[in-house]
């Protein structure tokens, strides 16, 4: 995410900028994120095995002055985790089917549905021969 803070002094250091996360020192927002010099806020780690759905990141903005002004006022960024894959798929029924011994190959024999409470995510099925019956 890219945000822009203006600072109304002409000259540097006093209009360079420094952005820095407000949450408070503990908390575990300043060991998943940072934020550039230029402003951008960017990822230290992955959060795919945190249990957290969300997070909120406050930022703050200085000049490099001296002394240092810094900005009354804090951008505020809500994080939403997607994709997290908490969740088994499950069929929403079961199948049992009868197959003619001189059905032809590719001959249809039953379309299998299952849904994933995760989101966007994508199913893939195979047969698994331990569970097929011959």
């Amino acid at each position: 995410m890219l945000y822009d803070v203006v600072d109304g002094d002409s000259s540097a250091p006093h209009n360079t900028i420094e952005y820095f996360i407000r949450n408070p020192s503990n908390s575990i927002v300043h060991q998943l994120f940072r934020v550039t010099d230029g402003g951008e806020l960017r990822l230290i780690t992955s959060v795919a095995q945190r249990t957290e759905p969300s997070y909120q990141v406050l930022i703050g903005a200085r000049d490099r002055g001296n002394p240092s002004r810094e900005s009354d006022n804090t951008v505020t960024v809500n994080i939403n985790v997607l994709s997290r894959d908490n969740a088994a798929p499950i069929f929403t029924e079961s199948y049992s089917e009868e197959v003619a011994s001189t059905a032809p190959r590719g001959y249809f024999i039953v379309r299998v549905q299952a849904t994933d409470p995760d989101p966007n995510s994508v199913l893939t099925y195979s047969i698994i021969r331990k569970y097929l019956t011959i």
